[in-house]
């Protein structure tokens, strides 16, 4: 029987998502080890996707096989009490179909957010202390705007990633700036993102406001897959999960209060 959990985390101290060999500090290691003890079965999970080490997370969902019912909020309650303070469990429902985490999600949503300057009161944010202009946030909305128009990220994914094809369809990109404490998000939606991919996109259009890399270059990069003379993938710790959308009524897409 199929059955979807659904956890939040701060990912700042773990190496991703995805379980290693090399160590448990991972978030599908934490969350595998404390459903075996409650099920008293080893539990294996497929997350919705995989955030790379220091990335964080809000309403990721994820799937698992298991030979029964259960009583799904004792699950939670326990689980809760089980894992660390950074990763919560929130829900586990019950699945009529076999549908995957991965492979069956039509959207994904993140943001990456950003402070202008030093703020304590604003967590995983990267703190970027250059000054912005309104036509300096202008060029970062045209830039998301041409992200948008854009189909082939190449130039944006991680080397080594074993990907077939780098092809991605962008529902939503726009960035958001609430001059009154200083954050800075750029906002992203797709039906898959390669690795990397939101971290190399920030970087190159922060760079551009920064006159380290120019429009016409972002734009060609962009379009045409030509490489830019200057590459930066923005910090991990900016960047969060924000959403999984499935298009089923049984599992719609995640909010917290």
């Amino acid at each position: 029987m199929r059955f979807f959990g659904c956890t939040s985390y701060n990912g700042t101290h773990y190496h991703g998502w995805q379980k290693q060999e090399t160590t448990d500090q991972t978030i599908q290691a934490q969350i595998e080890n404390c459903l075996s003890i409650l099920l008293r079965s080893e539990i294996q999970i497929t997350g919705c996707g995989r955030t790379d080490a220091g990335v964080h997370a809000r309403g990721y969902y994820f799937h698992f096989d298991y030979k029964s019912t259960f009583h799904y909020k004792d699950v939670v309650y326990h689980a809760n009490k089980i894992l660390p303070a950074d990763i919560v469990l929130h829900q586990i429902l019950p699945m009529n179909s076999d549908l995957h985490a991965r492979f069956d999600a039509k959207k994904r949503s993140y943001i990456y957010k950003l402070k202008l300057e030093k703020n304590p009161f604003l967590p995983f944010h990267t703190e970027w202390p250059y000054a912005l202009d309104e036509a300096g946030f202008t060029t970062l909305n045209q830039l998301a705007a041409e992200v948008g128009k854009a189909d082939n990220f190449s130039r944006f994914c991680k080397t080594g990633s074993d990907v077939e094809n780098h092809h991605c369809i962008i529902y939503d990109s726009f960035w958001t700036w609430n001059q009154a404490n200083g954050e800075l998000c750029y906002h992203i939606t797709a039906n898959r993102f390669l690795r990397g991919m939101i971290r190399l996109l920030t970087g190159m259009m922060l760079n551009v406001v920064r006159g380290k890399v120019g429009f016409e270059e972002a734009k060609s990069c962009l379009h045409q897959q030509k490489a830019l003379k200057m590459v930066w993938s923005a910090p991990a710790e900016g960047l969060t999960l924000y959403g999984v959308d499935y298009e089923v009524p049984e599992l719609p897409p995640f909010k917290l209060a």
